[in-house]
C-alpha cells in the first residue's frame, strides 16, 4: 500500500522533516539493500550530487550509511528540503520513475512515499513512537481528501476551469473542518 507524509505535522511544526526522514528513513532499512540520493540545488560550486549504490547487509551498519546520506544532502543543499532520496530492495534505476520503491522521497514532501506492507507500516510505527514521533505521521493515499479549489480570485476560477484540486491529508481536512465550524458564513 501506498503511504504519504502527514504534512499536517510539518506545517505546525510540531516535527521536524530531518527527525521525520531520520527515523522513518533507519526503521526502513532492514527491507532495503539499494540507495539512489541527489542534491537538487546544490551550494554553489558544489559539483557531487549524486550518490548510489547496495547498502551494507548489516541493519546497524545501513542505518549509519543513510544517516550519512542525509547529512551530505543538508551539508551540500542550498534548499535543505529539495533532494532525492530512493531507498528499495531492488536495485534502483533513475529512469524508471514514477515507480514507487519502498521509500522515496522525490524531491520535496508533496512526493515522499512509501510503499510498505502491513507489518513494514507497524515497524515503521513502531520507530515513530520510539523516537516520539506522531504514529500518524504516514498514512494511506487513498485517505486523501480530494476538493475543488475554492474561493472567488481570478486564479481560483481559473483553476477550477482547468480541474486543478486541493489534496488534504487526513489531519489537514479535520483542521479544516474545525476552522470552517468556527468561521461564520459570509452573507
Amino acid at each position: 500500500m501506498h503511504y504519504v507524509v502527514e504534512k499536517y505535522y510539518l506545517d505546525q511544526e510540531t516535527i521536524t522533516l530531518d527527525q521525520l526522514l531520520r527515523t522513518s528513513s533507519t526503521a526502513l532499512a532492514p527491507y532495503c539493500h539499494y540507495y539512489f540520493a541527489r542534491i537538487i540545488v546544490p551550494l554553489k560550486g558544489y559539483r557531487d550530487t549524486i550518490r548510489q549504490g547496495e547498502l551494507p547487509t548489516s541493519e546497524a551498519d545501513k542505518q549509519r550509511l543513510i544517516l550519512e546520506l542525509l547529512d551530505w544532502i543538508q551539508a551540500h543543499s542550498d534548499i535543505k528540503s529539495l533532494f532525492e532520496l530512493i531507498l528499495d530492495p531492488e536495485p534502483i534505476d533513475a529512469r524508471k520513475h514514477p515507480h514507487v520503491e519502498l521509500f522515496a522521497h522525490y524531491d520535496d514532501t508533496s512526493m515522499w512515499y512509501l510503499n510498505l506492507d502491513d507489518a513494514q507500516f507497524q515497524v515503521l510505527q513502531k520507530g515513530l513512537v520510539a523516537a516520539e514521533l506522531p504514529s500518524d505521521a504516514f498514512y494511506p493515499e487513498q485517505n486523501a481528501t480530494i476538493t475543488q479549489i475554492e474561493g472567488q480570485s481570478i486564479f481560483a476560477k481559473i483553476g477550477r476551469l482547468l480541474h486543478f484540486q486541493k489534496y488534504y491529508s487526513p489531519k489537514e481536512w479535520q483542521a479544516k473542518l474545525e476552522k470552517d465550524k468556527l468561521t461564520p458564513p459570509k452573507l
